[in-house]
């Protein structure tokens, strides 16, 4: 025992003390590093989420002129199913007819009126590559939410243009077959499809900044 002791006694002790408290200077180093880290990524999530929320709200605002051509165009059908000049042979000829008659128009207002939404769906793509790049946890039910709510912008898209072809086969049964997809696509429909996916994106972003905000280094993979 006095061996040991008088091992002890011979230690460089102001050696280890400078070199103890060397490492925890360090340690609080990386650990005052690592938490303004969190901190900064987290202030860049909170505001690049504003960004998505406020982009998604302009997308819902800017699709209710082109619904509304949606479903103006539907009552046009739904008006001319027994019109007498209607070519019966034909799989949904008061679709046809209005597409004969009046599609080429009513593509046009479409198309137009949906340019702002193509915008905002440009800039919500956008801010979800620039979030995902953060791997924030179960950012997968946002990126879901977000791409339902912008296909909106496609389905009306791809109405705008079954309208303005008149020129198509109508005895097609593949052309027969798109009209029937035209007909799915409704102003009601896409209304549920937005609100449903709104209410999801909404319960994500508030749950993510609740995380963010009581536990921040838990809202982000481990490997970010």
């Amino acid at each position: 025992m006095q061996d040991i002791w008088l091992v002890i006694s011979k230690w460089d002790w102001s050696g280890i003390v400078q070199a103890g408290s060397g490492l925890l200077t360090v340690i609080i180093a990386y650990w005052a590093l690592s938490s303004w880290k969190i901190q900064q990524k987290s202030a860049q999530i909170n505001a690049l989420f504003d960004g998505l929320i406020t982009e998604i709200n302009e997308f819902i605002r800017h699709s209710v002129v082109p619904a509304q051509i949606v479903k103006s165009s539907h009552i046009r059908f739904e008006s001319h199913k027994d019109y007498i000049k209607l070519d019966k042979s034909l799989p949904h000829p008061e679709v046809v007819y209005v597409i004969n008659e009046f599609g080429n128009d009513l593509s046009k207002q479409l198309f137009s009126a949906l340019e702002p939404c193509g915008q905002n769906s440009s800039r919500i793509k956008s801010l979800l590559v620039r979030i995902q790049l953060h791997q924030p946890l179960g950012f997968e039910d946002c990126i879901n939410a977000c791409n339902y709510i912008v296909w909106q912008h496609d389905r009306m898209k791809a109405f705008a243009m079954t309208l303005g072809s008149p020129h198509m086969n109508w005895e097609n049964p593949m052309v027969a077959k798109s009209i029937e997809g035209s007909l799915t696509i409704t102003a009601e429909n896409i209304e549920e499809h937005i609100n449903q996916n709104y209410a999801n994106l909404l319960k994500y972003i508030t749950k993510t900044y609740g995380i963010i905000y009581k536990k921040p280094n838990r809202a982000f993979k481990s490997d970010s």
